[in-house]
This record gives structure tokens, sequence and C-alpha cells, in this order.
């Protein structure tokens, strides 16, 4: 229709911004099914948490600012460098903190912590661990979506808004690094994911 000349050039300017949209929505759903295929190989390296979470948040200003969300970062500054690959752990937190910010009300607040508990201080852990805390003040999530979280193609979102993928991509790999991941939504205190990530390279 925007070819043949038919529409007035608002209509085409809508349309043209349609196809736009979906074609971006698309390209999002093909790469995420892409990652999920090719989870399984790590290249793990020194790498400054704080570091690549201010990274993200650069990379996240605009989305957080159309919102009117704050993202807030609380690192512990002993918190040595840990033997991660850095682009899938940047996938990770990116995820997290995306899906925080698309939770929020314009206002709110997202909140990311890092620090580490030695083994001894934790429940039940083999080794020292580097803990990520990701947590909104957005609604929440019922209860009786918990479970299925990291559920491939499971989805709170709106038709058209989400793939489904996302979490389990942060499910496969944190567990790919031997790591762990929690998620907590009492009511009214919006969603908290929790991250345990070993200190020490696991096989």
């Amino acid at each position: 229709m925007i070819a043949s000349g038919d529409l007035s050039p608002a209509d085409a300017a809508r349309n043209a911004t349609i196809i736009s949209e979906q074609a971006s929505r698309m390209t999002t759903l093909m790469r995420q099914l892409l990652d999920f295929a090719r989870r399984g190989s790590t290249r793990r390296e020194p790498t400054s948490l704080e570091h690549l979470v201010r990274g993200v948040l650069d990379l996240l200003a605009s989305s957080a600012g159309k919102k009117d969300v704050s993202v807030e970062i609380h690192a512990d500054p002993e918190l040595p460098q840990i033997p991660v690959d850095p682009a899938k752990m940047q996938q990770v937190v990116t995820n997290l903190i995306l899906n925080g910010i698309q939770a929020t009300p314009r206002g709110g607040r997202v909140e990311v912590e890092l620090s580490y508990l030695k083994a001894e201080e934790s429940n039940g852990m083999q080794s020292d661990m580097a803990k990520i805390v990701v947590q909104d003040t957005g609604p929440g999530i019922p209860p009786q979506h918990l479970d299925q979280l990291f559920e491939p193609f499971f989805t709170t979102k709106d038709v058209g808004e989400g793939t489904g993928l996302g979490l389990s991509i942060v499910y496969g790999i944190v567990e790919e690094h031997g790591g762990r991941i929690e998620v907590a939504s009492p009511p009214g205190e919006g969603a908290r994911f929790t991250l345990y990530l070993p200190m020490e390279a696991t096989q």
C-alpha cells in the first residue's frame, strides 16, 4: 500500500512506523532464538562486575530516561574480579535490568547491588560467591507465575512485548557458570532477582 502511493503522507508514515517496529521485534526474537540455541560455550576471563554493570547502565540510560526510572548501583568496593564470560554476563545483567525498567512505573527505581559471600557465610554453598541483586519497584510478579519464569517462551508481558526467552537465557548462562538464580516478589515490594556466581571458575 505504501508503494502504491494510495496512502496519505500521514498514513504512510504511520504504516512505516508499524513495519519498523515489527521488524525490530522479529530481529529481537531471532537474536534470542540464536542465543538460546548456542548455549554451552563460555570464554571466561577475570572481570570486574561493577565495570560490567556500569557499562550496561550506560547502554540502558535512554530506556530508563524515557520512563523516568532511576537506576542505582551499590557495589562493595572490595569485590574482586571474578571469572565469567563478559559478553554472556553482560547479556544476563542487561536482561534483568531492562526487565526491571519495563516493569517499573514512571518515577520508580531499579537498584543493583554487588557483593560477595564467603562459603562459611552462605547457606550450603561450596565456595565463595559473588552476589548480584536486581530489585525494582514495579507491581511484582503474581505468585502463581514465579515457578514458570525461567521456562522458555513463558512471559507475563503483553502480546508483542516479550518473547519469553530472556529469563530462560539468563538461567542457562548462570548455570553454565556454576551459579544459581533466585527470584522473590513479596506483595507490594516489586521483583527481586538474586544471582550467585562462583568466585573461582567451575567446570
